[in-house]
């Protein structure tokens, strides 16, 4: 492995700043390493030697990319951070709470969760963890975001080809698409049932599933993992209803995050679009603010992640699965989810390792849950 380091043509800031590194995750192969120095607008990497050139090739046809357009600054609607910078504890490692304290905590937030939304569900939900692609592909998935797609292969039912499964040869040439996926986000499967469904009114399902993401290498991380428990409430009805859910969950979950404890803020936010044709998309979410993220403080002061998400789609995922209302209308629609190993963390870094040792309001809170 050689260090080299490669400088953009011309830095990059805020928004634009932040699609060029999710791109460069997910466009250097496993084995590249690097650090991004923000104030030089240099990238030292760690690569394979014979790569230098095809890997220099790639950053500067994505950093050309991204600088091709203008990216709208984020929004802040709502935030509880302290405006004084925290001194933060020097640490190399990130906090590791058991898997028992994690499920506990978990188990506890779900239950909260269902408490909280409980004044807007007409329905609940239990999906799988595989979902069709050809229901993926009615909202072009694969194309938008084939970086996080986990597409799952079988062996065929067939006695010629399962018996050299017996021995050591190689597994790959045997394989067969299974026309499924993992499922990334639960409220696809609420679209699919919904699909080609009359819809008489609105409707609001709160739903839970396993969920997979293909994560680079370079992002996986204690509140960043492969496979995680989601919770959305998907909602579905006219215009003013979805918008209106919207806004009164933003609230709701907002005074939630404030009980729990936590630090952070709300603040809109694009979809990880990877392909550079999708950059307009990135820049309309941001004009129309159809995307809002729950952003918790991380262990340390600086860190910040993502632990729930609110979602207006107008009438596109209703076309896109032919969902129509009495009136042969598209509906809209939208989803707030929460990803709950994440909000559990958040508790960890906010609160410490042992839940025994949290403030007793907190824990008094939680376990009122399930009242």
């Amino acid at each position: 492995m050689t260090y080299i380091v490669h400088k953009l043509d011309m830095p990059l800031n805020g928004t634009a700043l932040d699609v060029f590194l999710s791109r460069l995750n997910y466009s250097l192969g496993n084995d590249a390493e690097y650090q991004y120095n923000s104030e030089t607008s240099e990238i030292l990497l760690k690569v394979d030697s014979a790569k230098i050139d095809t890997i220099r090739q790639t950053i500067a046809e994505i950093a050309a990319e991204i600088s091709a357009i203008r990216y709208l600054p984020k929004k802040t609607t709502h935030n509880n951070l302290s405006e004084v910078q925290e001194v933060e504890t020097p640490s190399t490692e990130y906090m590791k709470p058991s898997t028992e304290a994690i499920d506990y905590i978990a188990k506890l937030l779900e239950t909260q969760i269902i408490k909280l939304c409980s004044d807007y569900i007409s329905d609940t939900k239990i999906y799988p963890s595989l979902i069709s692609l050809s229901a993926m592909d009615k909202c072009k998935y694969l194309h938008k975001f084939p970086q996080n797609a986990y597409v799952v292969e079988q062996f065929p039912h067939d006695y010629s080809v399962l018996k050299n499964l017996s021995d050591e040869t190689d597994l790959r040439p045997l394989q067969e698409p299974s026309g499924k996926m993992l499922s990334p986000a639960t409220c696809f499967h609420c679209y699919e049932e919904l699909s080609d469904e009359i819809i008489d009114g609105n409707v609001a399902i709160l739903a839970r599933s396993r969920c997979f993401r293909h994560e680079s290498t370079r992002r996986v991380a204690p509140h960043r993992l492969t496979e995680f428990n989601m919770m959305e409430l998907i909602f579905v009805g006219d215009k003013d209803y979805a918008i209106g859910m919207r806004s009164r969950l933003i609230e709701h979950v907002w005074d939630f995050f404030i009980d729990l404890g936590l630090k952070g803020l709300i603040e809109s936010a694009a979809d990880p679009f990877y392909f550079p044709q999708d950059g307009l998309k990135v820049q309309y979410q941001l004009l129309a603010e159809t995307k809002f993220e729950l952003i918790a403080q991380g262990q340390r002061a600086s860190e910040r992640f993502a632990v729930g998400s609110f979602n207006y789609v107008g009438d596109s995922l209703c076309k896109s699965f032919n969902i129509q209302d009495a009136n042969g209308q598209f509906p809209h629609s939208g989803c707030v989810a929460f990803g709950i190993e994440r909000l559990a963390l958040s508790l960890f870094y906010r609160h410490g390792e042992d839940p025994a040792k949290w403030p007793e309001p907190l824990l008094s809170y939680l376990a009122a849950s399930g009242e």
